[in-house]
């Protein structure tokens, strides 16, 4: 599977993980949107094979999110509650119901 094979690729680059868990975020409308069981037991088994020790993680929330929070902090605003409940209002709205 050539998308294990990528992310097996990106972690042997980072390097540094011998004895340590591997946090491996999947991002994307694949995972995020599609919720694709069938293709994420091939991305696990394709990266356990050289792996064992990742562990994998699909955020609730779109990236864009997290670009949000990091544009907040290199201006030095605070995320506070109604920032969070802001996303969370927003987070669960699909692509189609915009």
């Amino acid at each position: 599977m050539k998308l294990g094979i990528a992310a097996y690729s990106v972690i042997k680059r980072l390097g540094n993980f011998e004895g340590d868990e591997i946090p491996a975020v999947l991002i994307g409308s694949v995972f995020q949107l599609g919720k694709s069981d069938k293709l994420l037991a091939k991305l696990k088994k394709t990266v356990q094979s050289q792996y064992p020790d990742a562990k994998y993680t699909v955020p609730d929330k779109a990236p864009v999110y997290g670009a949000v929070l990091l544009a907040m902090d290199r201006i030095g605003m605070k995320a506070d509650a109604s920032i969070y409940s802001t996303f969370n209002f927003y987070g669960r709205r699909t692509v189609y119901e915009q």
